[in-house]
């Protein structure tokens, strides 16, 4: 499947990835904003795609837009910008949200552009303070997604990151004898991290494999400032919250959902939710993730032969500096 063609179709996945942006937005915006009323806050989408599919579900930009609009609020704080290295998807993007209804009363209109996710993007976010920042990150692969990146963000008070990673994508690229490729999981990882995981996953079995990935990520990010973790599962994502911690107990058996007999034709998907304020909003968020993969599956959006998503390790760590 090509980077094209994963907007064509919207998929389970992509749909519930939508509704965890969207929901931890809202609630993330809100309790910003009543920390800071009537001060800027902003969200920024480096991979945004078209904002909507051709099958005509909507994707993140448009639905976190609408969010906004609705609320008086965030109509006179959020600022909003949206990135996409295609151009045919920054176009699309530009008209999808040029027709919704209310787009005009928003105080900071949204901005959308079209840059390569690199060294330069990572560069600008360390050099600069930023107002309270929600991140999100969802790259094609992982070309892009670095810890200085995330790092650039999280240095500021208030900002919280959420990115999405293909685990099927990453595993092999850690043992990928290109140098380039090594160069990617090294900024992803940290240059230490991975030759450590390099040295290690050979000899592991696939389960151990999976859970020791996670665990040295969750080391790099603790590294570059995150403040809490929640990491639950399900056969088709990971969900972690905040600030990660070395904590063994992460290696539960919810891992064993995202073994060989989890069907998806994206793989293993992952998602981490870096930050601060995701440790207070863990409650929050358990109980309208959970909702929304049981309308999931009402919907009947669950793919016929993918196994009930289960969910588990719902505890919160928080690191000691």
């Amino acid at each position: 499947m090509t980077q094209a063609s994963f907007f064509e179709t919207s998929s389970e996945q992509s749909i519930v990835k939508s509704s965890i942006v969207e929901k931890y937005f809202w609630a993330w915006a809100k309790i910003m904003l009543s920390e800071n009323p009537g001060k800027k806050i902003a969200y920024i989408d480096l991979f945004s795609g078209p904002g909507i599919y051709k099958d005509g579900i909507i994707s993140t930009p448009i639905r976190v837009l609408q969010k906004i609009i609705k609320d008086k609020d965030m109509r006179d704080a959020v600022a909003t910008v949206f990135n996409d290295r295609d151009t045919q998807n920054v176009t699309s993007l530009k008209q999808y949200i040029s027709q919704l209804p209310g787009i005009d009363s928003l105080r900071y209109q949204p901005q959308v552009l079209s840059y390569e996710v690199g060294s330069q993007i990572a560069e600008l976010l360390s050099g600069i303070d930023l107002v309270p920042t929600l991140l999100f990150i969802d790259p094609w692969g992982y070309k892009g997604l670095t810890l200085r990146l995330i790092g650039g963000v999280l240095k500021n008070w208030g900002c919280d990151c959420i990115f999405f990673f293909n685990y099927n994508r990453i595993l092999p690229g850690l043992s990928h004898p290109n140098p380039l490729i090594q160069e990617h999981m090294d900024a992803l990882f940290g240059h230490e991290q991975a030759e450590s995981l390099r040295s290690r996953l050979g000899i592991m079995e696939p389960a151990a494999k999976e859970a020791e990935v996670i665990e040295e990520l969750t080391k790099s990010l603790v590294e570059i400032g995150g403040e809490y973790v929640l990491p639950f599962c399900f056969n088709l994502l990971l969900q972690t919250v905040g600030r990660p911690t070395a904590d063994s107990s992460r290696k539960t058996p919810g891992w064993q959902n995202l073994g060989p007999d989890a069907t998806s034709q994206w793989g293993f998907t992952y998602a981490f939710l870096v930050g601060y304020m995701t440790g207070i909003l863990r409650l929050h968020f358990e109980i309208r993730l959970i909702a929304t993969l049981a309308r999931a599956r009402t919907a009947g959006r669950a793919t016929r032969n993918s196994k009930t998503p289960a969910i588990s390790d719902m505890s919160i760590h928080r690191s000691i500096r």
